[in-house]
């Protein structure tokens, strides 16, 4: 699906190409906008201590080990 959306979304002239995913899909997703002959110049991790109600125990202890990343690409 994912290659669906980056075929979609870039056309000849489209120099740039940047999305926010989970840690855990990271490398595959990169992988799929890398065989559109685009390459990684930037990657921004927000890590912050707010966390759900998904990532805390019942005494609201944070135990949130994964975070979002931009990713930044560029066409040369």
């Amino acid at each position: 699906w994912w290659d669906n959306v980056v075929t979609n979304s870039v056309t000849n002239s489209t120099r740039y190409f940047c999305f926010q995913i989970n840690c855990k899909y990271r490398d595959d997703m990169t992988r799929i906008v890398e065989d559109h002959d685009f390459c990684l110049i930037d990657a921004m991790t927000y890590k912050t201590n707010n966390s759900s109600h998904f990532t805390r125990r019942k005494g609201g202890e944070n135990v949130k080990k994964e975070f979002e990343t931009m990713l930044v690409f560029v066409r040369l």
